[in-house]
């Protein structure tokens, strides 16, 4: 607080936080806080009931004013604690700030910082692993390719090159879908062709032609990300109905064919290794990451024996003609 230079007062009682002061046949109050000083001059008689109601009356002001600071002080940490949640939600790494206080703000502040520091320590450890996994498993791939190279044989070379071709397509499209449930994925959005998605689902999956009525559509999405959405949903189709098609109908994308009913609703379906879904695999679970990443909506529906699962775009714009 500031430093009063004050004339030398005749003192007249103290108690805490305020003195009352006499000076020239006039009354002061000096009311102290930590955070700042008040003087006071009081006008009137010296009447013993008015002198002890307005001594109350001050008293009660300094204890407001002295009580409002602490309330403030002891309040201050929630606002950068708010800061850091919003940070740490967004994927941000923070830096724990503890408080030495026994309070609930101390207690919660602590609390959060305590999981965060454990949260980021369990990523770390998995994503460790993950990396771990992945080089074991591309070093096998890596030297099957170097063995198809020098093979002799026209048709082994071939089959070599065309297994190792796919595990490392696979080992990608692992570390792919990782990232993406990690929630660690950066989509890179354009104006994508909806038939190149259809041709790079159909290379992955090794189909030779699939039934549809695309044109010239186009659809604005990520199309490393997008194309597991149709591949996967090309791929259930396949597996667990016939006669695929892929219609495009006012600002959505069909996957058709014929097949049994789902007995449960569609969120049943899009868990990772739900029991009761456990034939659909993370397959129905990465299409929707995906397509929530982009703002996209599945929706199911059988008439008549076809199943349908459609891609619905949230803004007109997003699937359109080129």
């Amino acid at each position: 607080a500031k430093r009063l230079n004050l004339p030398p007062f005749a003192r007249r009682h103290h108690l805490r936080g305020i003195e009352v002061l006499e000076y020239q046949g006039k009354r002061y109050y000096l009311i102290k806080s930590e955070a700042a000083s008040y003087l006071i001059r009081f006008e009137g008689s010296n009447n013993s009931v008015e002198y002890i109601v307005n001594l109350i009356f001050f008293a009660l002001i300094a204890f407001l004013v002295i009580n409002y600071w602490l309330i403030r002080k002891s309040l201050s940490p929630l606002s950068r604690l708010e800061k850091d949640i919003k940070n740490y939600s967004n994927g941000k790494s923070l830096e724990p700030k503890y408080i030495e206080s026994t309070n609930e703000v101390a207690r919660i502040n602590n609390a959060f910082y305590d999981y965060a520091s454990k949260a980021t320590a369990l990523t770390k450890s998995r994503e460790l692993f993950i990396r771990n996994i992945f080089h074991e498993l591309n070093t096998p791939v890596t030297k099957g390719k170097l063995l198809a190279e020098i093979s002799s044989d026209a048709a082994t070379k071939e089959m070599l090159e065309s297994i190792f071709n796919r595990l490392d397509t696979l080992l990608k499209e692992l570390a792919q879908m990782e990232k993406i449930s990690s929630k660690s994925y950066t989509l890179d959005i354009k104006r994508v062709p909806i038939i190149e998605l259809i041709d790079s689902a159909k290379e992955l999956l090794y189909l030779e032609d699939i039934e549809h009525n695309i044109s010239n559509e186009v659809l604005e999405c990520d199309f490393k990300a997008m194309q597991l959405v149709f591949k996967n949903l090309i791929d259930n189709a396949i597996k667990y109905g016939s006669n695929l098609q892929i219609e495009h109908n006012s600002g959505s994308i069909c996957f058709k064919s014929e097949g049994k009913k789902l007995t449960k609703p569609l969120s049943e379906y899009t868990h990772a290794f739900n029991g009761s879904s456990s034939s659909f695999g993370l397959g129905l679970y990465i299409v929707k990451e995906i397509l929530d990443m982009h703002k996209m909506d599945l929706e199911y529906s059988c008439k008549e024996g076809v199943n349908s699962f459609c891609i619905r775009a949230s803004t007109r714009n997003s699937i359109g003609r080129g």
